[in-house]
């Protein structure tokens, strides 16, 4: 079966038309009177994202770096409407210990299986590669769980830069009733913004955006792979 199909979002009378952030940031309330200046990055919804009163499942794509993370943290707390706090220099949704376990209920990514929660939620990440096989498998197993509770939304936060990473997801979605929309990194950002045109530019990320100290070779074996859905 070919699972793709959902990828053409189909016109919905459950669609609710997203609410863009106030000028240059994300913030709300009193906090967007006093951050107006311009987001480095700049982050924003983009009109091709959708929201649904339906369960959604979000396929999140991009290199390392590209700002999955952030995006799905931002676009949950923008759908559930729950309190946190944000970056003053950036509007962004901040991770701490109060948040952290309540994000990984529906953010679900294999990078997960390889950090520790330390105090005051910090992360630590250490990658082995003779784990990564497992990893992935019991992040789809996650994923079954919260799809089989009815989670919404969900977002899937890997790389998935093929079709084969996409499909086990797809099917996961498809069995429990999910809408799907696959989530490109061009969309993370502003059109025409610095960041937005990078996104997908191996060597800048690797430069620029190298948080986990992934080598140079994974980022370019990840660029060329990348497929056009």
């Amino acid at each position: 079966m070919n699972y793709f199909h959902f990828l053409s979002v189909r016109p919905s009378t459950n669609k609710r038309k997203m609410a863009q952030p106030q000028g240059d940031s994300l913030a709300t309330g009193d906090e967007n009177e006093n951050h107006n200046q311009t987001l480095i990055p700049k982050l924003i919804f983009n009109e091709k994202i959708k929201i649904y009163s339906t369960k959604t499942m979000y396929l999140v794509r991009g290199l390392p770096g590209s700002g999955k993370s952030t995006f799905c943290r931002n676009l949950l707390v923008h759908i559930l409407q729950f309190p946190c706090s944000r970056n003053p220099e950036t509007g962004h949704v901040v991770l701490n210990s109060k948040n952290i376990l309540m994000f990984r209920n529906y953010i679900l990514s294999t990078d997960d299986f390889f950090s520790t929660i330390v105090h005051g939620g910090n992360v630590t990440y250490t990658y082995d590669p003779s784990q990564l096989k497992q990893n992935h498998e019991e992040n789809k197993t996650r994923a079954r769980i919260q799809a089989k509770l009815g989670i919404t939304p969900l977002f899937i936060d890997n790389t998935n830069v093929t079709r084969s990473e996409l499909d086990p997801y797809c099917k996961i979605a498809n069995n429990f009733g999910y809408r799907i929309q696959i989530v490109e990194p061009e969309w993370f950002y502003e059109d025409g913004s610095p960041f937005q045109k990078q996104v997908k530019n191996s060597d800048w990320l690797f430069k620029n955006r190298n948080s986990k100290n992934i080598a140079h070779n994974v980022y370019e074996n990840m660029n060329n792979k990348y497929e056009t859905l």
